[in-house]
Parts: C-alpha cells; sequence; structure tokens
C-alpha cells in the first residue's frame, strides 16, 4: 500500500507541473489573442498597460538607483584619491619650500615670489640662531616652515622660478600633481552635481519608493498574467486545436486525464486493499466465533449428559424406595 501511495504522490506532482504549463500556455494564447474588441480582450489588454505603467516606474526608480550608487562609489574614490593626492601635495611642498628658503636672497627672484618668501626671512634669521642650541626643536620647525613656504609657492604656481635650484624630476611631479588634482577636481564637481540633481529628483526615500513600486508592479503583472489566462481559456474553448499553442494545450490536458485516471485505479487498489484486509479480519472473527461455538455446543452436550446420569440415578432412587 505505501507503494502505491508514493505512486499517487508522484502522479499528484506531475499532475501539478502540467496544470502550471497549462496555466502558462493559457496566458500566453490569451496575449497573443488579445487584439480584438471583445470585452476580454480588451481587459487583457488594459491589465497589459496598467502592468507596463508600473513596470516603467519600477525601471526608472531602479536605473536613478543604480545611477546614485554608481555617483557615490565614484564620489567616494575621487575623495579617496584626493587624500592620497594631499600626502603627495606634503611631500612636494616639503622640497619646493626647503628649495626656496635656502635660495632666498641668494637668487634673484620676481617680485611676487619674493613678496611670498619674505614673511618667512626673519624666522630663517631666528632659526640659524637657535640651531646650535635646540637642533631637534629647530629641525622639526624648520621642515613645518618648508611645508609651508612649499604650499604658497605651489598655490601661486611659483614653481618655475626655482627650476634653475632643482632637479628636472620634482617640476615633473609637480605637473602631474597638477594635471591629477585638475582632473579629480573636475572629477568631484561633475559627481557631486549629479549627486544633487538625483536627490532632488527621484530618490526621496528611495528604498521605501522601491518597495512600493516593486509591490505595485507584481501586482499589476498578477492582474495581467490572470486576465490573459482567463481569456485564453475561453479563446481555446471557442476554437479548439488551430495553433501550436492550443495543441500543446490539448496534450496537456488529455496527459492530465490520463494521470487522472492513472490515480483513480491506484486509489481503487488500495480500497480493494483494504477491503480485503478487513474480509480477512471477518473471517478470523467468524473462525474465532466458530470455535466459541464448538466449545460451547461440546459444554451443552456434557451437561445434558450430566442430567441425564442424574435422571437416570432419580429413578433408581425413587424405585428402591418403592420396594420397601
Amino acid at each position: 500500500m505505501s507503494t502505491l501511495q508514493s505512486q499517487i504522490r508522484q502522479l499528484a506532482s506531475a499532475i501539478e507541473e502540467h496544470r502550471r504549463d497549462l496555466r502558462t500556455l493559457y496566458g500566453d494564447l490569451g496575449k497573443a489573442a488579445a487584439k480584438g474588441d471583445s470585452p476580454s480582450a480588451q481587459e487583457v489588454l488594459q491589465k497589459k498597460r496598467e502592468y507596463e505603467i508600473q513596470e516603467e516606474l519600477y525601471q526608472r526608480l531602479t536605473s536613478s538607483l543604480r545611477q546614485f550608487e554608481d555617483r557615490s562609489r565614484k564620489l567616494k574614490q575621487v575623495q579617496k584619491d584626493l587624500k592620497l593626492l594631499s600626502k603627495q601635495k606634503k611631500e612636494l611642498c616639503g622640497q619646493l619650500g626647503a628649495i626656496a628658503y635656502e635660495a632666498y636672497g641668494n637668487t634673484p627672484y620676481s617680485e611676487e615670489l619674493a613678496q611670498t618668501l619674505a614673511p618667512f626671512l626673519e624666522t630663517k634669521k631666528r632659526r640659524k640662531a637657535a640651531r646650535a642650541v635646540f637642533p631637534h626643536v629647530h629641525r622639526r620647525a624648520l621642515g613645518r616652515m618648508f611645508l609651508k613656504v612649499g604650499e604658497e609657492v605651489l598655490d601661486k604656481h611659483l614653481e618655475e622660478e626655482l627650476r634653475s635650484e632643482a632637479r628636472q624630476e620634482l617640476f615633473e611631479q609637480v605637473q602631474e600633481y597638477r594635471s591629477r588634482e585638475h582632473l579629480l577636481g573636475e572629477e568631484l564637481i561633475l559627481h557631486r552635481s549629479a549627486l544633487d540633481q538625483l536627490k532632488n529628483s527621484e530618490v526621496q526615500t528611495p528604498w521605501l519608493r522601491l518597495e512600493t513600486y516593486n509591490q505595485n508592479r507584481m501586482k499589476a503583472l498578477k492582474a495581467y498574467e490572470e486576465a490573459a489566462i482567463a481569456y485564453g481559456r475561453q479563446v481555446y474553448d471557442q476554437e479548439g486545436d488551430q495553433n501550436s499553442l492550443t495543441m500543446q494545450i490539448t496534450l496537456h490536458r488529455t496527459r492530465i486525464k490520463q494521470l487522472g485516471s492513472e490515480i483513480k485505479g491506484k486509489q481503487n487498489q488500495i480500497k480493494i486493499q483494504e477491503l480485503e484486509a478487513q474480509i480477512e479480519i471477518e473471517k478470523q472473527k467468524i473462525e474465532h466465533i466458530a470455535d466459541q461455538i464448538g466449545a460451547l455446543r461440546s459444554q451443552i452436550d456434557q451437561l445434558n449428559s450430566a442430567i441425564a446420569k442424574r435422571r437416570t440415578l432419580i429413578r433408581m432412587l425413587e424405585g428402591t424406595g418403592n420396594d420397601e
């Protein structure tokens, strides 16, 4: 019986699979046939339009979110690159500051560069006086000064006046830095502007809206599918086997009936087995009762024999009394 039940479950699973395929085929047939003016066809087309609207809203917001995430990722990368670039700037400024500082007073510079370096001149004199007394403090302070001088030179684009005082490689690094800084600055402005536009358009509470749009989209899709399936059934019932879709539907329907018949047959076999088992139990009961009846009859015979003996004894006793 367990084997039959397992087979029935397998057949039932096969029927469900065919029914799912049938729904798909009915839906495909309904969508393909929804071109006329019948109310059912118009309902399918209306549900389709409603679904397409919801799908477009969902895809538009999804696209905006992808753009927002992409811009955010790129903005973070630019900010990271700018942070790394700031370290390179400090190194360049330190070198430029040292060159400008040491050459000041020995090399004729433009008025702008001279004015830029002038505030540090007195500091230079004081550093020379303190160098012998506080050498470690002097080196740290001098490093900070080089950095400040270099920043002034770099920010005012005065490094070309120091070209004769430094190696060519340093100025190539400066040019590379300026080019990189310009590109990253342009990217930073671009990404921030794009993010501002996205924030002001489609991305207010984005994930909540996306979930709502997705629910509306799936609801509209289900309504469209159900309308198409219902219309597909109607078309099939009216037209029969006229194309590949209706022929496939017929094959699935036929197979479902065959599987249903097989299930019915196996269910009948299970019922027969159950009835046969009940009959066997009842036979055993009959045999048991028959055995009980036989035993009772034997007891009855024994009792009748005892009664007969006692009656015989009674007659004998009665006869003896009369003789006296």
